[in-house]
């Protein structure tokens, strides 16, 4: 597993997917992303996207955080205690976090 550092400034994706598996009991693994830009772009862009704010009640889907790595995506563990929406907590002190990668 490989551990990446991000900023604000990194540049970051978010993936949906709501396609089931070949057996229908499951959903398919976000493998790339829907949205990318900086931290807070992309949480705009997420807020705007009208398909993505309609899964509810029920809904099933999965999601994945994307950093660029080079000119690769490469997937955000799951196993992260934070993920790239941490970026915009941080205080002034702080322009950074480590994240690991899949």
């Amino acid at each position: 597993m490989n551990r990446i550092r991000v900023t604000r400034r990194s540049k970051i994706g978010f993936g949906y997917n709501t396609k089931p598996t070949g057996n229908g009991t499951e959903i398919e693994e976000t493998t790339q992303p829907d949205h990318t830009g900086t931290v807070r772009q992309v949480v705009k862009k997420i807020a705007n996207d009208p398909h993505f704010q309609s899964l509810k009640g029920g809904t099933f889907y999965t999601t994945a955080w994307f950093v660029r790595s080079g000119r690769k995506w490469r997937r955000v563990s799951s196993d992260n205690w934070q993920t790239p929406i941490d970026l915009i907590h941080l205080s002034d002190f702080e322009d950074h976090i480590f994240l690991n990668l899949d």
